[in-house]
């Protein structure tokens, strides 16, 4: 499901910061996926790789389970 036409664009890379922050704060997993393009690849903290829209928004759910990742967003 590609979901990116439902969030707004980021147009500028000071969008994708305060964008990040905002869905982080609200816990908007949907939000960070639409961040990505369909063949993107995120490089996790502990090593892992998420390919692909799919794999990406598996990893932003279990890393919204193991810690509340609102808490850790800061803007700046």
């Amino acid at each position: 499901m590609d979901n990116r036409k439902n969030y707004q664009a980021a147009l500028i890379p000071e969008d994708l910061a305060r964008f990040f922050v905002l869905r982080a704060n609200t816990g908007d997993v949907e939000g960070f996926v639409a961040l990505y393009e369909p063949d993107a690849v995120l490089a996790g903290p502990e090593g892992q790789v998420a390919g692909g829209i799919e794999s990406i928004r598996r990893f932003f759910t279990s890393r919204e389970r193991q810690c509340d990742c609102r808490s850790r967003a800061k803007a700046t």
